[in-house]
């Protein structure tokens, strides 16, 4: 099995209170660099490289925990707080 670590340490409202953009190191691909992605609840708008799958996962572990829109970026960021690490498993039986 293989481990996928995203450390996401930013929010802000996107264009419109429907998105919200994040800003993440992830350690499988580059820890040193800063990845943005946008999520709306129902998409997830990125320039990760990583299987579909690991996305819809990820973008279904954003939606358990940040919900749908409109956000509300003070509750989002209480949400994140610090900062929240996303782990994403490769070779389940479901992959």
């Amino acid at each position: 099995m293989e481990q996928i670590n995203i450390s996401i340490f930013d929010v802000r409202l996107g264009e419109t209170t429907n998105w919200l953009i994040f800003e993440a190191r992830v350690g499988r691909l580059d820890n040193h660099r800063i990845y943005s992605f946008a999520f709306c609840g129902t998409e997830l708008n990125h320039s990760l490289s990583l299987l579909d799958s690991d996305i819809e996962n990820l973008r279904e572990q954003l939606y358990n925990d940040f919900g749908y829109p409109p956000f509300d970026i003070q509750k989002a960021k209480r949400i994140l707080g610090t900062g929240k690490e996303y782990i994403l498993i490769r070779g389940k039986a479901s992959d």
